[in-house]
């Protein structure tokens, strides 16, 4: 059957094989670095949870490494990247929390 030239064309199915899922678990950050992260999404709304997630932690490894006076390991950079696990570090000066008199 033809279609009228007057007749609204259809609208087209979205046609992408496959759309981007951010599978983000937020377990795996502590408050500070989530506080962080939302930080980050509204200077950024474009990019993925994972990816702020990610340089959130790089960022941290490499404070920590810095602060050492050390390069990053490898198994470092891998673990902060996988997040699969909690990474957390607090310079010494907040790990001491006690006045000696």
């Amino acid at each position: 059957m033809a279609s009228s030239y007057h007749e609204k064309p259809q609208e087209e199915e979205d046609t992408f094989e496959y759309h981007i899922q951010d599978d983000f678990d937020a377990s795996i950050l502590t408050p500070a670095q989530l506080v962080m992260l939302y930080e980050l999404q509204k200077e950024y709304p474009g990019s993925a949870k994972t990816s702020l997630a990610r340089r959130i932690r790089l960022e941290l490894i490499k404070d920590r490494a810095e602060l050492e006076g050390r390069e990053v390991t490898k198994y470092e950079f891998n673990v902060a990247y996988d997040l699969k696990e909690v990474m957390d570090w607090a310079p010494p000066l907040q790990l001491e929390g006690w006045v000696y008199l």
